[in-house]
C-alpha cells in the first residue's frame, strides 16, 4: 500500500455515512466472505485496535473520492499492510 494523500474530511464523513461505520474490506483472504462489517468507532480513527480504522483507497492512483474510497477497520488495514496492499 502506498502512501498517499489523505481523504479530505468531507469525503470521509460521506463515506461514513454509506457505511454506516462499519468495515468494507471485501478481501476474503481476511477471513470474511462479502464485506467485513466490523462496527468501527468514529473518534477512533487511525487507531490499532477493535474500533479503530482506516479510510483507504479502493485504487491507490484513484481520486480522492467517495467512490474511491472505503472505510477498513483496524485488523483489516493491518493484514492490507502486511500484504503489501
Amino acid at each position: 500500500m502506498t502512501e498517499r494523500e489523505p481523504f479530505p474530511t468531507l469525503v470521509v464523513n460521506e463515506v461514513w455515512a454509506r457505511c454506516g461505520g462499519c468495515c468494507e474490506c471485501e478481501d476474503v483472504s481476511h477471513g470474511h466472505e462479502g464485506a467485513c462489517g466490523q462496527r468501527c468507532i468514529l473518534p477512533m480513527q487511525g487507531g490499532p485496535n477493535i474500533g479503530g480504522w482506516e479510510a483507504v483507497a479502493r485504487d491507490p492512483d484513484g481520486p480522492l473520492t467517495a467512490e474511491n474510497c472505503m472505510i477498513v477497520c483496524a485488523p483489516c488495514f493491518k493484514k492490507m499492510r502486511e500484504s503489501g496492499q
